[in-house]
């Protein structure tokens, strides 16, 4: 088979779990024992970061006249010119790891991947002409696409329910997960951020209202005020951190309540550096209210790492139970309790077997085949 992969608006260190979905997809797909010949569409600026995929010799990038932050150029792009480049290509279908298509004179067979419908449930992101476009073109693509691969079941019933997607062309395939063990030297860790082992919370998080960082926070001032000794009182967060409303507010919390020397924002970090510093803290903190998957505790959860989160949205069915769960992701008071419950004290190396890569992307190469099969 010739698949074509666009790749258009996956935005280098930015597009955070769907980025790092993809790239483990494709490490899975250079790994695999296959005949297939992918085609990587991308656009001008992230290009340069999916080059090292043309050292198999299965693998030919294009390169596409747009930049993927660049929303309504792209969006033309697509719409224009992206389905008459697959059928130059002589691709057999296009695979998008990503909620997007043409949503209009489509030539070609489409299997896109919808990871989540935040545009649905959080509006207030989006101005209304953004929110109103992504719902239209969500239900679009919805009936367009040949075949749908949703991350969770939480999400495939979200599209049902809410976009109208039909359940019949709907495929649950987890998200693959490719151990990373690169490892910062934990000495040079503590001497940058003033931390030590295990006397740390840390969260992996974007400065985003549905990450719900606030509520964190005010359980560190807690903490701090009640001078809590059995409890760290340093977190560190990491992750894109955006000129937004939600930011000044986190910021201006973290000054009103003395947290600056306690609480500190690192921005995105290396995975040898954000993998140290997940391994070594009591505990990973992960208090979100939205998610379609959710990596990041399923990584701490694989390295030994105790992990409290949320029983909101696809959180509980991804992480298996194996976490310590809130059931008010608002509380403060709760999370002081959860802290302290003694399942943060274990610390156990667990192994998910469903979202080894190698099983993922033979389940995609097996979707691919029957899907292909079925439509030729």
């Amino acid at each position: 088979m010739k698949i074509a992969i666009s790749l258009l608006w996956i935005r280098h260190n930015v597009s955070g779990g769907v980025e790092s979905y993809t790239r483990n997809l494709l490490d899975g797909f250079v790994s695999a024992p296959d005949n297939n010949e992918y085609v990587l569409i991308c656009s001008e600026d992230n290009a340069d970061s999916f080059e090292s995929y043309t050292n198999d010799k299965r693998f030919n990038l294009v390169r596409c006249p747009v930049y993927s932050n660049q929303v309504e150029k792209t969006i033309l792009y697509e719409n224009t010119k992206l389905d008459k480049l697959v059928s130059s290509l002589g691709a057999d279908f296009c695979f998008v790891p990503s909620e997007r298509m043409p949503l209009w004179g489509v030539n070609n067979r489409y299997l896109i991947v919808c990871h989540d419908i935040q545009f649905y449930h959080l509006p207030q992101y989006f101005n209304w002409v953004k929110a109103k476009w992504l719902i239209y073109a969500c239900k679009r693509w919805a009936k367009k696409a040949e075949h749908i691969v949703t991350i969770t079941n939480c999400v495939k019933d979200d599209i049902v329910k809410n976009i109208g997607a039909d359940a019949r062309k709907i495929s649950v395939i987890y998200n693959p997960i490719l151990p990373n063990m690169e490892m910062e030297d934990f000495g040079n860790i503590e001497h940058k951020y003033g931390i030590r082992k295990n006397e740390y919370y840390y969260c992996v998080a974007a400065m985003l209202e549905h990450k719900n960082l606030l509520t964190i926070l005010k359980t560190m001032a807690v903490i701090k005020r009640e001078g809590i000794k059995e409890l760290p009182h340093k977190l560190l967060i990491s992750g894109a951190v955006y000129d937004n409303e939600y930011t000044h507010r986190v910021q201006q919390f973290i000054i009103d309540e003395g947290l600056g020397n306690d609480c500190i924002s690192t921005g995105y970090l290396s995975n040898a550096e954000r993998n140290a510093l997940m391994k070594n803290a009591r505990a990973f903190l992960f208090p979100s209210t939205f998610e379609g998957f959710g990596m990041p505790p399923i990584e701490a959860l694989q390295m030994g790492t105790p992990v409290i989160t949320t029983k909101c949205a696809a959180i509980p069915e991804v992480t298996k139970g194996k976490a310590v769960y809130v059931d008010d992701p608002y509380n403060e008071n709760e999370w002081l309790d959860k802290m302290r419950d003694e399942k943060v004290f274990k610390r156990e190396p667990l192994v998910f077997e469903e979202y080894n890569t190698e099983v993922i992307t033979r389940k995609y190469l097996d979707l691919f085949s029957e899907f292909n099969k079925i439509n030729n």
